[in-house]
């Protein structure tokens, strides 16, 4: 079987295996150190994570592989952050020792100090609290008694805080435990305890997530001699509980007892040895149990996976090299004139092609995948935004029949009209087409608050370089749009006014277009005749007897509300001795009534502060209350009291207007339009609604089609071409040469690239040597 299967427990293989790994694991290191020095890990480095439960044992199985007591000890969470531990054998008489990456001078032969260290730079980094950080510690112990190998211990997992561990505790481990696991060339070397229900363990659990086949996981089972007496876990070591392909190993780590005594490691090994080969059910499985096979079991997996990985990692590394090499060569210092006016041109001129690329949806590193960018905004903006807002507006809303009759008995002037007048039409377009200007300066505002917003962000690798040019060219380009702006929303205002002043009747799609106003008036008539037809049966005996008992009616405005002065428009219907009065005429269901028996009825301009405005009060005895009403104007005011009066005094209403007849009195400051109209009047009204409706779906779309094509043209097809063209002329002198210099920022940047160029050429010749000792193990 192969080397990442269950072992077969051969010694020979693990020793053959064992020579190639004294050369390649610690080759890995170095490239491993490589990757750390620049910050982050570029490629998918082979690796054996460490994961367990704070209770399973994990610390003491990494101290039984390396035969020291180092990590740091305590309840509670111990590991707060990820430790790199790279294992390397030396000859036999060799003396242990720790080095840190973090002082790399620095040789610690006390391994107590080293516990020491791992606490200090875990508080300098994750403070002295519980908090975590994801920032690994690298130590390099060198020792004659391990094998080479480098494992990475993580977090323990809990899911209950303690203490004063925010209660958030579990997802943060357990997310820091997934972004190593996850990754596909990392081994998982899961940790369980054999006395505790196998099904609930932490470490197996996560596996699986990331693992579901147990391809790259290798089970250890610790306090196997802590299981209840008669007990075992053979089923779990022989693979026939838990499924991972590379199987489970048993170890069995220091007590409590051995720590607390200082029993040394040595001494815990043996104990180990000495517990496998004695025990009934262990000892036929005992050369494939304890920590020396494991630390041989880990060896010959990581090596087995760092041979399948090679090539992907040679290629991903070649491909950085390329790329970050070629950053660099863009980043090259300017030195000369020549090669500062050569670069300010092509700064300027990349710039105007990225903004056009933004706009055509050509950039190549934007997220296309998460939101609409560039011209596709904008684009947006015409189809979803304006286009809408359009629709939306109802020219005609607010606007009644008897609105559109009192316009056209206005334009009709003296002695009225025998035909629908062109001027109501026309007063009407001209007054609403401007609705749609408001609209349509928006819509420029939102492209013009885009287009900044787009090019503010804009970024290129030769401005960002240069912090004062960036400037110049983002104040050069604001400038052209802030101009195209301005003429684009005068051409707008201009293309309203056009609608305003030039109405267009003989429009194809235009209902009242001449020849047509007969047809669309018999169409009205026929609709008018089958409403009216529909409701003739059921309203006609109502009617008639409703019309044999009226008196008067009409609209005045009542006073209503509880201690607050509201007046509503209100349908009053005078019948006998009842005043009733409703929210609108045509309705069935009144709103009050008011009793006339014994009322007394007056002028009540001086009470209410209205003019034209009465009173109905009733008398004492009675029940005490006041009514107070106002007409529109002083002929309906006085018709009213009149037409009261008469019905409180039982007398005819004619009797009491005859009184009236030869007064004519003053005409009306103002006369307001007519509510009711007659059969002609409405017939005429619905002429004028629908070719108004119709002129104005025409013009809608009009300014539907026109605007996004105005502002593609005046702004951003000008954005497009003359940005270019606009920063050369402005910004490309030699004054502007002579004065270019770098910012610190772009200094530093520099630097640290030609760091990072140095560091993955290191890791490409380890990479090399790591493909040539491949080949031999």
């Amino acid at each position: 079987m192969s080397v990442e299967g269950q072992p077969t427990g051969s010694s020979g293989g693990a020793a053959r295996v064992s020579n190639g790994m004294e050369r390649l694991i610690p080759i890995v290191n170095r490239l491993q150190d490589a990757f750390n020095l620049l910050g982050y890990c570029p490629i998918d480095l082979p690796q054996i994570a460490v994961v367990g439960s704070q209770s399973s044992g994990k610390s003491s199985v990494l101290e039984n592989l390396v035969g020291k007591d180092f990590l740091p000890r305590g309840s509670g969470i111990v590991t707060r952050r990820p430790l790199i531990l790279q294992l390397i054998n030396v000859p036999e008489n060799g003396v242990e020792y720790g080095v840190f990456l973090h002082k790399p001078d620095t040789k610690m032969y006390d391994f107590a100090q080293i516990r020491t260290e791992i606490e200090s730079e875990t508080d300098r980094v994750a403070g002295s609290g519980v908090a975590l950080s994801p920032d690994p510690i690298n130590l390099k112990v060198f020792s004659p008694h391990v094998l080479n190998l480098t494992l990475v211990d993580l977090p323990g997992a809990t899911k209950v805080p303690v203490g004063d561990q925010p209660k958030d505790i579990g997802n943060l481990i357990r997310n820091m435990i997934l972004d190593f696991i996850q990754k596909p060339n990392c081994i998982i070397l899961a940790v369980t305890a054999a006395n505790t229900d196998l099904a609930n363990s932490d470490a197996l659990q996560l596996a699986r997530e990331v693992d579901p086949n147990g391809d790259r996981t290798l089970g250890v089972l610790t306090k196997l001699d802590l299981m209840d007496k008669g007990t075992d876990a053979m089923a779990v070591l022989l693979g026939q509980v838990v499924n991972v392909k590379l199987g489970f190993v048993g170890v069995v780590n220091r007590s409590q007892e051995d720590i607390t005594k200082s029993r040394s490691i040595k001494y815990a090994r043996q104990q180990e040895d000495k517990f496998f080969l004695t025990h009934p059910s262990y000892q036929r499985i005992a050369d494939r149990m304890g920590t020396p096979f494991l630390a041989k079991r880990c060896a010959e997996i990581l090596v087995a996976r760092i041979q399948n990985a090679l090539p992907e990692m040679q290629s991903e590394l070649s491909s950085l090299l390329t790329t970050k090499r070629a950053e660099l060569r863009s980043m090259k210092e300017l030195t000369d004139v020549t090669s500062k006016r050569k670069f300010l041109l092509q700064a300027l001129m990349s710039f105007g092609e990225r903004l056009r690329d933004m706009l055509e949806g050509r950039a190549e590193d934007v997220g296309y995948f998460d939101e609409l960018v560039g011209g596709a905004r904008i684009e947006y903006i015409f189809r979803e935004i304006f286009t809408v807002a359009l629709d939306e507006i109802d020219i005609l809303d607010g606007l009644s029949s008897a609105d559109i009759n009192t316009i056209v008995q206005n334009v009709g002037g003296l002695g009225g009209g025998l035909f629908i007048p062109d001027e109501a039409f026309e007063m009407i377009v001209r007054t609403n087409v401007k609705r749609f200007e408001d609209p349509a300066l928006q819509c420029v505002e939102l492209v013009y608050d885009d287009l900044v917003t787009m090019v503010q962000s804009l970024t290129t690798d030769e401005l960002n370089r240069f912090e004062t040019l960036r400037r110049d060219v983002l104040t050069v380009v604001s400038s052209l749009l802030l101009k195209c702006l301005r003429e684009v929303k005068q051409e707008i205002s201009e293309l309203i006014q056009i609608e305003r002043h030039r109405i267009n009747t003989d429009h194809p799609d235009f209902v009242g277009r001449r020849g047509n106003i007969n047809k669309l008036r018999w169409e009205i008539e026929q609709d008018m005749k089958r409403q009216s037809s529909l409701n003739r049966d059921e309203n006609t005996a109502r009617q008639k007897a409703k019309e044999r008992s009226r008196q008067r009616c009409g609209y005045a405005f009542k006073k209503g509300g509880k201690g607050i002065a509201v007046w509503q428009k209100r349908w009053l219907v005078l019948n006998g001795m009842v005043l009733t009065y409703y929210k609108s005429n045509g309705d069935t269901v009144p709103s009050g009534k008011v009793a006339l028996t014994g009322c007394s009825v007056d002028h009540a301009d001086g009470e209410t502060g209205k003019k034209f405005s009465f009173s109905i009060k009733h008398p004492d005895g009675l029940i005490k209350k006041s009514f107070f009403f106002y007409a529109e104007d002083e002929t309906e005011c006085l018709k009213w009291i009149t037409s009261i009066r008469a019905a409180v005094d039982g007398r005819p209403l004619e009797e009491e207007e005859k009184k009236h007849e030869v007064d004519l009195g003053e005409a009306p400051a103002k006369i307001g339009k007519k509510e009711t109209l007659t059969t002609t009047e409405r017939m005429d009204t619905q002429i004028i609604r629908r070719i108004l409706s119709s002129y104005f779906d025409i013009v809608r779309s009009t300014i539907k089609d026109r605007v996004p094509k105005m502002i593609n043209l005046a702004l951003i097809h000008r954005i497009k071409t003359e940005t270019s063209t606009l920063l050369v002329d402005e910004l490309f002198t030699e004054e502007r040469v002579a004065k270019l210099s770098e910012s610190e920022a772009a200094v530093l940047k520099r630097k640290k690239l030609a760091e990072t160029v140095r560091l993955l050429e290191e890791a490409a010749r380890v990479m090399e040597t790591i493909r040539n000792t491949a080949s031999l193990v």
